[in-house]
């Protein structure tokens, strides 16, 4: 039987949340929400949001939060998720890509010092795979920033949570995210006038679907229960580096003055990524290139201009870390790491 990357740390309590919510008849947009919402804000420091029913909405109403004009640019790297050119084609934005650091997969201020000459407005700052980067470097330039927390929460940097800096934060709900709603997005504004701008823009635009109780209770119970899913999570990173430390191989590394939390776990391999997951997958571990549904992916244009980013595409894989893995697949996986060809 393979080990699936990707599995949602579902329990009884988030089961008893969704019963509590079906018996109340409230399953479409409503309290649940409205709570997990307030919940979220308070922990990354904002004035307010709203929980959407999908993650390319979340994203599209983060953008049109900022009030862009056609023609503006934003910064971004080519490994944030390729929703977001999507996003910004539609509404006739430019991307700006920078390179990202080889160590960690994230935009670094060298490279984004040589974005700003092109006079963007905005940034978009994706902590990728739970690393974090110091997002306060970013907005301390005057541009409105986009910080995309779906893979890091409850990662900070320095007394900052990630999410606690951008103009803007979005976060997916999906079911391979930290917390999960079982799909949908999340955006908070950080202060009391975007949230107001946010409030009147839902009321305005039905393209922006509200995600409904009986997920939003699934949400609302994991965020509360994310703490021992962090700790869980620290405890097999930790074994999993004992492990590869014993390989050829290498992980991607969080700068010094963040705190990262272990999303998957992503192996730099100095060999074939085909033959390092086809080791995997005989030995009954599925995997995955961590950055296969990136910008990069999706636009040869930009594929061959950025070297760091492509190396990264070409031999980062990830490996199966969640807190429902169990003590025997985690000292499974952890063998299999040890010895990757």
């Amino acid at each position: 039987m393979i080990i699936p990357l990707f599995k949602p740390t579902l329990k009884r309590k988030d089961m008893d949340s969704v019963l509590t919510c079906m018996v109340s008849d409230r399953l479409a947009p409503g309290l649940y929400a409205q709570e997990f919402v307030r919940e979220m804000a308070a922990r990354l420091q904002a004035a307010g949001g709203a929980a959407l029913a999908g993650y390319y909405a979340a994203i599209g109403l983060a953008f049109d939060l900022l009030e862009l004009q056609r023609g503006d640019a934003v910064v971004l790297t080519p490994l944030a998720p390729s929703l977001y050119a999507t996003a910004l084609a539609e509404r006739g934005l430019v991307p700006l890509f920078v390179d990202v650091d080889p160590r960690s997969g994230l935009m670094t201020p060298g490279e984004f010092d040589k974005a700003l000459a092109k006079s963007p407005k905005a940034v978009v700052v994706h902590h990728s795979l739970g690393l974090v980067c110091n997002a306060e470097q970013y907005s301390g330039s005057g541009l409105k920033v986009i910080e995309d927390v779906s893979q890091a929460l409850g990662a900070s940097w320095g007394e900052k949570p990630a999410g606690g800096v951008g103009t803007v934060v979005v976060a997916s709900l999906g079911e391979e995210n930290l917390v999960t709603a079982g799909g949908g997005g999340l955006v908070l504004a950080r202060k009391k006038g975007e949230a107001q701008n946010l409030k009147r823009l839902l009321e305005k635009n039905p393209g922006y679907p509200l995600l409904p109780d009986l997920n939003a209770a699934v949400a609302l119970s994991q965020i509360k229960e994310l703490p021992s899913f962090l700790k869980l999570r620290r405890e097999i990173a930790s074994i999993y580096n004992d492990a590869l430390g014993r390989s050829r191989h290498s992980t991607l590394i969080q700068d010094e003055g963040g705190e990262a939390v272990p999303f998957s776990f992503p192996v730099v391999v100095e060999t074939s990524m085909k033959d390092v997951r086809q080791f995997a997958r005989k030995k009954g571990i599925d995997t995955r290139a961590a950055f296969n549904e990136t910008v990069m992916t999706m636009d040869d244009s930009v594929y061959n201009q950025f070297p760091n980013a492509k190396a990264l595409l070409l031999r980062c894989v990830l490996f199966p870390l969640y807190p429902m893995l169990g003590r025997a697949n985690v000292e499974s996986i952890a063998k299999v790491l040890a010895v990757l060809p």
